[in-house]
């Protein structure tokens, strides 16, 4: 079970990632509009609220996932991130290629990374 809430724990972290420039644009956009009137002031504020509360709750995921990510070492995060994070049509032999390591191994890495990685990301350890 906590495997799984690992991982999707680490594709959230990938989806807030990618979201983050986009919000932080259209949050400007949004106040740009306030500022000069532009439109339903209620509506623009609501939507403003909505895209502020989502960057809040994503800054969240990022900083929890960061945290977690520090104390494993690089090729547990090397694994973890072409896994789950930025998955490629090519991720493994993107991962032979980084650790000269063959197939097996790269699972074996990865079933290690993402145990030692639930069992800090979840809460029944501390």
């Amino acid at each position: 079970m906590y495997k799984q809430q690992a991982v999707e724990q680490l594709r959230e972290y990938s989806r807030a990632k990618e979201r983050a420039p986009f919000l932080a644009a259209k949050a400007q956009v949004l106040k740009e509009r306030l500022e000069n009137n532009i439109g339903d002031k209620r509506t623009t504020l609501a939507v403003l609220k909505r895209v502020e509360c989502t960057m809040t709750a994503d800054s969240m995921v990022i900083q929890d996932v960061e945290s977690c990510l520090e104390y494993l070492d690089e090729r547990e995060r090397c694994v973890l991130w072409h896994f789950y994070v930025r998955r490629t049509y090519d991720y493994i032999e993107i991962l032979n290629e980084k650790l000269c390591v063959e197939r097996s191994q790269i699972y074996r890495l990865k079933d290690k990374a993402i145990q030692k990685y639930a069992m800090l990301s979840m809460g029944d350890f501390y």
